[in-house]
């Protein structure tokens, strides 16, 4: 019986530990998946502000290769 205790606190132990570094590797997901939306944000601005400063001809212009 005291053997089977000593199993299941080890186990506990080993678990407990595992459910940290996952926390903390989800917590770094998360931190870097903000960056990733706010950096297409910025992009997404970009290329609507780059988009209107374009004549309005050369918008809808067939690229040569077409």
């Amino acid at each position: 019986m005291k053997d089977a205790l000593i199993d299941l606190q080890t186990r506990l132990a080993f678990q407990e530990d595992t459910i940290e570094q996952l926390s903390s590797v989800v917590a770094d997901q998360q931190q870097a998946i903000d960056g990733l939306r706010r950096e297409l944000g910025q992009l997404r601005t970009l290329v609507l502000d780059l988009k209107r400063s374009l004549p309005e001809a050369s918008r809808d212009d067939i690229p040569p290769h077409y």
